[in-house]
C-alpha cells in the first residue's frame, strides 16, 4: 500500500488501542486499583500527543513544537508515569507483604497457644484412654481364655464331624454303587438296540435318564409274527422310577409272553390290573402309575393297533404331515378305587411307507433356551415332522444335538427322556 495509507491506518489503529487502554485504566481504578492512576494519565498524554500528530499529518493543525514533537513528549510522559506507576505498585506489594507477616505472626502465636492447650487437654484424654486401654487389656485376656476353651471344644466337634462326614462319604460311595449296579440290571432288563433292528431295521432309540437309573423304559417282544413296541413312563425318577419300570416290565412280560395276549387295549386293560394288584392299590390308597404308548405290528397283514395310557402315537405315511392318535385320557394303574377302565385300540394301514413315534413326556417338558421355559409339545411335534423324511440315525442325532442346545450349560435335565421311531 502507499505509504500515506499506512501511516494514516496505523495512526488510526494507535488510536483505537490507546483509548481501548485508557477504558481499561478506568474500569481498573473504579475497582480499586490505585496504581491505575499513572497508568490512565500516562495513556491520555500518550494519546493527546498522538492526536496532534495525527491531525498535523491530516494537515488539520499547523506545524509547532508542540505539534511536531507531540508523540514524542506523550511517549517519553508515557514511559516516566509508567515507571512511576511501577513504584507505586512495589510499595504496595511493600505493605502487604508486611502486613502478611505480622499477621502470620500474629495467627502463628495464637496457634502456638492453641497447640499448647491441646496437648494439655490430648496428655489428660491419654491419660484416660490409657486407663481404659488397661481395663480393655483385662477384657481381652479373660476373652482371649474363653476363645481358646471354645477353639477346644470346636476342634473336638470337628473331629466329630469329619468323622461324620467320612461315615458319609462312604455310605455315599455303597449308595451309588448300589444304583449303578440296579443300572445294570434294568439295562439287562431292557431289551438291546441290536435286537430291535434286527427286525426293524429303521429305527433308533433316544434314551436319557435323567439320574443314573429311569423311570422311562422300552418294552419289545415278538409273539406268534406280531411285534410288539412299548414307550413307558413310570411315576417317579430315578430309584423309586426304576423299581416302578422293573415291576412294569415284569407285568408286560406276563401279559404277552405267558397269557399271549396280542390285542393292544386288552394288553393295557391287564396291564392296569396288574398295577393295582402288584401295588395293592385298592387298599393303601397308592396313586403311582404309568403312562404308556403300545404298538402291535403285523408286517404280514400290513397293519399297526395302538392302545395309548395318556400318551399318542404320532405318524407320518409317504413323508406327508405328521399324524396324531392320541392315547385314553386316564394312565395305567394309580386308582385306589375298584373302577373298571378300557382302552380304546386304534387300527392303521401300513401298506404304505410309514413312520411312527411314541416316547414319554420328557422332552416336551425339559426347561431351557434363552428364556428358561419349556420346549413344549407343539416344538417336538414340529421337530418330529421336520425329521421325518430322514434317515433313523440322522433323525436321533437331530433330537440329542437339539436338546443339548436347548439345556446348554445353565439347565439341568429335570426328568427322564425316551423317543423311540421306527419307519416301516
Amino acid at each position: 500500500m502507499p505509504t500515506r495509507i499506512t501511516i494514516s491506518f496505523a495512526g488510526l489503529f494507535s488510536l483505537f488501542c490507546t483509548v481501548f487502554l485508557i477504558f481499561v485504566g478506568i474500569v481498573a481504578y473504579r475497582n480499586g486499583n490505585t496504581s491505575a492512576r499513572f497508568f490512565l494519565i500516562a495513556w491520555i498524554l500518550l494519546l493527546a500527543g498522538a492526536l496532534m500528530t495525527a491531525l498535523r499529518n491530516f494537515g488539520l493543525l499547523d506545524p509547532t513544537f508542540l505539534t511536531i514533537h507531540g508523540l514524542r513528549m506523550g511517549a517519553m510522559s508515557e514511559v516516566l508515569l509508567l515507571s512511576l506507576a511501577l513504584s507505586d505498585r512495589y510499595n504496595l506489594f511493600k505493605k502487604e507483604k508486611e502486613a502478611a507477616q505480622a499477621e502470620a505472626l500474629q495467627i502463628q502465636k495464637e496457634a502456638n497457644e492453641t497447640l499448647e492447650q491441646k496437648v494439655q487437654e490430648r496428655t489428660t484424654e491419654l491419660r484416660g484412654a490409657n486407663k481404659e486401654i488397661n481395663r480393655q487389656m483385662d477384657d481381652l485376656i479373660e476373652l482371649n481364655q474363653e476363645i481358646q476353651s471354645q477353639k477346644e471344644e470346636i476342634s473336638a466337634q470337628r473331629d466329630t464331624l469329619e468323622d461324620a462326614l467320612e461315615n458319609i462319604r462312604d455310605k455315599n460311595i455303597q449308595i451309588t454303587s448300589s444304583i449303578n449296579y440296579a443300572e445294570r440290571i434294568q439295562k439287562a432288563m431292557l431289551p438291546e438296540l441290536s435286537t430291535i433292528q434286527s427286525v426293524l431295521p429303521h429305527s433308533f432309540l433316544f434314551y436319557r435318564p435323567r439320574d443314573i437309573v429311569s423311570g422311562d423304559f422300552y418294552y419289545f417282544a415278538q409273539e406268534q409274527g406280531k411285534i410288539i413296541i412299548a414307550a413307558i413312563d413310570c411315576t417317579g425318577h430315578g430309584v423309586p422310577g426304576a423299581f416302578m419300570s422293573m415291576m412294569g416290565n415284569e407285568i408286560l412280560d406276563r401279559i404277552i409272553k405267558e397269557k399271549h395276549v396280542l390285542e393292544a387295549d386288552e394288553i393295557l386293560n391287564q396291564m392296569h390290573k396288574g398295577v393295582q394288584t402288584s401295588l395293592k392299590q385298592v387298599e393303601n390308597n397308592n396313586r403311582d402309575g404309568m403312562d404308556m404308548s403300545l404298538c402291535i405290528i403285523d408286517l404280514e397283514a400290513k397293519t399297526l393297533d395302538f392302545a395309548g395310557a395318556k400318551n399318542p402315537l404320532y405318524y407320518a405315511q409317504n413323508d406327508g404331515e405328521l399324524q396324531i392318535i392320541k392315547g385314553n385320557k386316564y394312565g395305567v394303574g394309580g386308582f385306589s378305587r375298584t373302577v373298571e377302565l378300557t382302552y380304546t385300540k386304534h387300527t392303521i394301514d401300513i401298506s404304505q411307507p410309514t413312520q411312527i413315534y411314541i416316547f414319554s413326556d420328557g422332552y416336551a417338558d425339559e426347561f431351557g433356551g434363552a428364556k428358561g421355559k419349556k420346549f413344549m409339545v407343539g416344538n417336538f411335534r414340529n421337530l418330529l415332522q421336520e425329521i421325518s423324511t430322514k434317515e433313523p440315525t440322522e433323525q436321533l442325532g437331530i433330537l440329542e444335538t437339539t436338546m443339548d442346545d436347548w439345556l446348554g450349560h445353565k439347565y439341568r435335565q429335570i426328568d427322564d427322556i425316551l423317543v423311540i421311531g421306527v419307519k416301516l
